[in-house]
């Protein structure tokens, strides 16, 4: 099963921290790049914080941290809470000591995926606690994660995998139902919102712009990279092509609705 990973509190309200060194400031988790990052000054307690404000709540079940192998090697614990007034405090799973992860999900191993209960709540933060060193990490998404009824049909690597991203990967999906078709286009919408009065760009480097940087967790690895391996994928990733997914199209005789492929390219 893929699990898509674009929906979090970061884009809709600004990120509050315990505290933060010049140059590493909290703002650097939400701007999408594995290679800028948050340090706080300390190794005290430190809480990550989203305020949607009185009278707004937003709803969430999943936590991504980028570079997590810095708070293992820290040796830091994390939770997410939630609260209904920004006041009063509850975990959303128990407390997870990093430094005793044994591995983190391939393909580099140095990223963190925690699925959880859901819940819509006003406030949200990341706690970490119990630092041996000054913790730090590059990026966090907090939010709702989408599934589907019907998985990816099969994915095709393109390309030749850099230092600095993988492969681009040509997903396929076929006989969709009505609600998974309107959701995929959503969520490609969502993730290229400028098309199509902005294209997604690519640099001669390979960088891409006009297209939101994500995750996709592959639970079993069967589809990304898998090779039998059986092992979860968590996989940071940009949408190539909107041009050619954001529309739904029926394209055989039972009228099944299918999706073009997506291109995803793994940046790393």
């Amino acid at each position: 099963m893929i699990e898509y990973l674009h929906d979090t509190i970061g884009d809709r309200v600004k990120i509050a921290a315990t505290s933060e060194v010049a140059g590493y400031e909290a703002a650097n988790l939400h701007d999408g790049n594995l290679w800028t990052f948050w340090r706080a000054t300390g190794t005290g307690t430190q809480d990550l914080t989203w305020d949607m404000g009185s009278g707004l709540a937003f709803q969430a079940d999943y936590l991504v941290i980028a570079r997590a192998d810095l708070l293992k090697e820290a040796g830091s614990t994390v939770v997410v809470q939630h609260s209904p007034d920004a006041s009063a405090w509850t975990d959303a799973f128990t407390a997870v000591a990093m430094g005793i992860i044994e591995t983190l999900p391939g393909p580099v191993g140095k990223h963190w995926y925690k699925s959880f209960a859901s819940q819509t709540k006003r406030a949200w933060r990341v706690r970490i606690t119990g630092s041996s060193k000054i913790p730090q990490m590059s990026g966090v998404w907090l939010g709702k994660k989408l599934t589907l009824s019907r998985t990816v049909t099969d994915t095709i690597e393109q390309g030749v995998s850099r230092s600095n991203r993988g492969f681009d990967w040509a997903s396929r999906w076929e006989w969709l139902t009505e609600a998974d078709a309107k959701a995929l286009v959503a969520y490609f919408a969502a993730v290229t919102p400028g098309w199509p009065g902005e294209a997604v760009l690519e640099t001669p480097a390979g960088a891409l712009w006009g297209t939101r940087p994500h995750w996709l967790y592959d639970t079993d690895g069967m589809h990304f990279r898998g090779e039998g391996d059986a092992a979860p994928l968590l996989l940071h990733v940009q949408l190539f092509n909107p041009e050619e997914v954001r529309t739904i199209k029926v394209l055989d005789p039972e009228n099944k609705l299918h999706v073009a492929p997506a291109i995803f390219r793994e940046v790393r």
